[in-house]
C-alpha cells in the first residue's frame, strides 16, 4: 500500500465515521447535526469496528445515498421495469436515478436480475423504500439504524441473496453513472 493509498483509505474511514456519528457530518444541515448530537446519547456509542463494518456508500452525501437506494429498488424491480411500456413510470424512474442508470437497469441480463418482490407500484418513493431494505440488509442493528436515518423506511424484509444482488448491481450502476 502506498502512502497515497493509506491517506485515501484513512479519509474514507473518516467520512464513514462522520456519517455514522451524524453530529459532525458537514453534509447535514446545522439543525440536523444539533438533533444528531441530542439523540446520540441515547444510541449505541460509535466504535472503530462500526466504522470498519460500515458499507462503502456510508461516506456518500445524503442525496447520493438516496439515489443509490432508488437504484437498488429499480434493480430489484428490473424485470417489471423492463417489461413495462408505461412512459410515465419509466420517466419518473429516469428522473429519480438518471437516464443512463435506468438504461443500465433495463439492460441487466435476465440471469442477473434479482427476483422482484410482489409490489404493485414502481413509483420512485416505493423504489427507495425497497432499495433501503436491500442496502440495510445484513448490517448490524446500530449501523443499520444510523445508515437508515436519511433513507426511506425499508418496505419489507428481503432474502439475503436478493439484497446482496441488488446492492452489487446498484453500486456498480451508481458508480458508473455518477
Amino acid at each position: 500500500m502506498t502512502l497515497v493509498d493509506v491517506r485515501t483509505h484513512r479519509d474514507a474511514l473518516w467520512r464513514r465515521a462522520r456519517t455514522l456519528d451524524g453530529a459532525r457530518d458537514q453534509a447535514r444541515s446545522p439543525r440536523a447535526r444539533l438533533l444528531a448530537r441530542q439523540l446520540r446519547a441515547a444510541s449505541t456509542p460509535l466504535d472503530y469496528q462500526a466504522v470498519i463494518a460500515a458499507p462503502v456508500w456510508s461516506g456518500w452525501a445524503d442525496d447520493e445515498r438516496r439515489r443509490l437506494a432508488v437504484v437498488a429498488g429499480a434493480v430489484l424491480m428490473s424485470g417489471r421495469l423492463a417489461s413495462t411500456i408505461d412512459g410515465r413510470v419509466l420517466g419518473a424512474v429516469a428522473l429519480a436515478i438518471g437516464e443512463d442508470a435506468l438504461d443500465q437497469v433495463l439492460l441487466l441480463a435476465p440471469t442477473d436480475r434479482p427476483e422482484s418482490p410482489p409490489l404493485a407500484s414502481l413509483d420512485p418513493e416505493v423504489l427507495q423504500g425497497l432499495g433501503a431494505a436491500a442496502l440495510l440488509a445484513g448490517l448490524n442493528e446500530p449501523t443499520a439504524e444510523r445508515m437508515g436515518r436519511d433513507l426511506a423506511a425499508p418496505l419489507l424484509r428481503l432474502d439475503a441473496e436478493q439484497a446482496a444482488a441488488a446492492r452489487y448491481h446498484a453500486l456498480r450502476i451508481t458508480e458508473a453513472t455518477a
